[in-house]
């Protein structure tokens, strides 16, 4: 079932490089103590490169699900009068770039226990639509990845404490701000939360790996022109295909 439809070119317009992206309803696979709410991107087409497509689209957003559908069966049963558990996903348009030769998305999604809190995290993934494969932070920057990671790293770390006195607040704590710190360090798993916009790169950092709970899940966007000597010449071709 489909809930809404729009059409990507960057961020809108006519270009017949876009490709129409639909919200399919979110699959129900927990049990009656949570809840499950949202929807995911699809891509519209019945050729083979949509089909494609929108398998990986949603079996990442499935494979999120089932994890935490096995970390929730695992957890004790809720004393009365707590509240259901929680899954649901919130996609958002400009955190979406879906072109004819590159998918690349990063949703919000909410993962809390019965009665929990601090459950803000992201599900991103990038496709080549013509070989239907994923895009890995690792093959956009290729021999340069760790130099890559560096840079990126560094700019994310920028901009997130330019935009929130809640991530500098964080990173001073004298207590905790050196863990904060380290959540910004260069490495594939502390970035894998990303996505390829017409803008620049997309960062996600779930809620508590670089500031306090309070400040919820952070996103930053870094601008291609911060990477782009570092960038594989696939990685270009993607980024041009992107934008």
């Amino acid at each position: 079932m489909v809930v809404a439809a729009f059409c990507l070119s960057g961020w809108g317009g006519s270009d017949p490089s876009s490709l129409q992206v639909r919200y399919a309803p979110l699959p129900d696979l927990l049990t009656k103590s949570y809840l499950v709410r949202g929807s995911y991107p699809q891509v519209a087409g019945s050729s083979r490169a949509a089909g494609t497509v929108n398998k990986l689209l949603t079996e990442a957003v499935r494979s999120d699900e089932l994890a935490f559908a096995s970390l929730a069966r695992r957890q004790p049963a809720p004393p009365p009068g707590v509240g259901p558990g929680l899954y649901a996903t919130h996609p958002v348009r400009v955190l979406i770039s879906a072109r004819a030769a590159i998918v690349s998305v990063l949703i919000p999604v909410t993962r809390l226990f019965p009665g929990g809190t601090d459950g803000q995290g992201w599900i991103a993934i990038s496709i080549d639509v013509q070989s239907g494969r994923r895009i890995r932070l690792s093959d956009v920057f290729g021999k340069n990845e760790k130099r890559g990671l560096t840079i990126l790293a560094h700019a994310a770390r920028t901009h997130a404490v330019a935009m929130s006195a809640c991530v500098r607040h964080s990173l001073d704590d004298p207590s905790v701000g050196r863990e904060f710190l380290a959540g910004f360090s260069p490495t594939s798993a502390h970035y894998r939360y990303f996505a390829l916009l017409a803008r620049g790169v997309a960062i996600g950092f779930p809620v508590g790996q670089i500031a306090f709970p309070t400040c919820n899940r952070v996103q930053v966007l870094v601008p291609y022109a911060v990477v782009h000597p570092y960038l594989s010449a696939r990685g270009l071709q993607w980024i041009r295909q992107s934008g």
